[in-house]
């Protein structure tokens, strides 16, 4: 008796296929669980599918799974609930000058309020009353068959009629999800912000702008992102932080005042601070102090310009000092008090 052959789909998943002992007419399941369906049945008129056409790019390594609109909408979700954040990060400390890390510590001391008013319920309640408004909203939203509404509802929600107009809702989309991610962004600062100087955006850019030159505050923020390098490293010795590679030395034929210095092609974990003007033993140069991130110590200089010609190819170029920095077999230098070297070892200089 001929056996079936054809291969068909089942309806959840996996493929049913012919049970390789012959003269048997069974089909079995492979890879799955089947129920006797021979095919999919087709999707309902309404149902979550992808409406955009979009090729797939090394950004998108979860496209296949989750479909690009279910990342289109997160992003847009995001995007409006930073934007929301970094609107009221900087409004409350505006309005009340408290940092918006520190807003929730005042309503646990002072007593629970909203808006400046005293409410006749704890704090607690009314985190859970928020949260249950807006799972309400959410199993609301997300209960919504059509993709474009779920994110622009329309309606009530647009009672300015924004976009009532095709052609000016397109821009508006566009600006929308341009100042989402901006605000992303924003907000992710405002974190780092706080974790490191404890203070609000407001306060921290009058601080800023009072007191503190801005190469200060890279200092702060460069301690999150140190460089590790590979190879024969100089390093600060103060804090053992990379600086420079032994290949990249260009001279050692350099001095300061603490003695012996070195001229480098590129240098790491560094923040360069105010450029001004310098007469040197080989002319008159415009240079930078540069700073190990981690310590905040000045390692050396950079040379921005040279004004003679035959100094041109110090442009661009750093120069750490000997002094300040541990060479790749640990060596250190040091001077007396009177400022002459006294001690140190030079072992990689052969």
């Amino acid at each position: 008796m001929a056996t079936t052959t054809a291969a068909a789909t089942s309806g959840i998943f996996g493929i049913r296929i012919q049970d390789p002992r012959p003269g048997t007419g069974r089909v079995q399941a492979r890879f799955g669980f089947s129920f006797g369906k021979m095919k999919p049945a087709p999707p309902p008129k309404k149902s979550r599918q992808d409406s955009w056409e979009i090729q797939p790019t090394p950004f998108q390594p979860y496209t296949e799974v989750f479909g690009i609109q279910r990342f289109r909408e997160c992003e847009l979700i995001h995007g409006r609930w930073a934007m929301l954040g970094t609107l009221g990060a900087i409004a409350v400390e505006g309005l009340t000058g408290i940092a918006w890390q520190d807003a929730g510590k005042v309503e646990l001391v002072e007593g629970s309020s909203y808006l400046g008013q005293p409410l006749p319920f704890s704090l607690t309640t009314l985190i859970w009353i928020e949260v249950l408004v807006m799972g309400y909203i959410e199993f609301q939203r997300n209960a919504e068959l059509d993709p474009e509404k779920r994110i622009y509802p329309g309606g009530s929600f647009d009672p300015l009629g924004l976009g009532s107009d095709p052609e000016k809702l397109d821009t508006l989309k566009l600006a929308e999800i341009k100042h989402s991610r901006l605000a992303m962004v924003a907000f992710l600062i405002f974190g780092l912000q706080a974790a490191i100087t404890g203070k609000g955006p407001i306060s921290f850019l009058a601080t800023l702008t009072i007191s503190e030159p801005l190469y200060l505050w890279v200092i702060e923020m460069g301690r999150l992102f140190v460089v590790h390098l590979e190879g024969k490293i100089y390093s600060c010795k103060h804090c053992k932080t990379h600086l420079a590679l032994y290949e990249d030395i260009i001279s050692k034929s350099f001095h300061c005042k603490h003695g012996k210095a070195y001229l480098f092609n590129k240098v790491s974990n560094v923040t360069i601070g105010e450029t001004e003007d310098r007469m040197m033993m080989t002319g008159k140069h415009t240079v930078a102090d540069i700073f190990c991130v981690s310590c905040g110590s000045i390692v050396g200089w950079r040379y921005e310009t040279a004004h003679e010609k035959s100094q041109k190819y110090k442009e661009g170029k750093s120069v750490l000092e000997r002094f300040k920095i541990s060479g790749p077999d640990g060596s250190n230098y040091w001077v007396s008090s009177h400022g002459r070297h006294i001690g140190g070892s030079d072992a990689d200089d052969s």
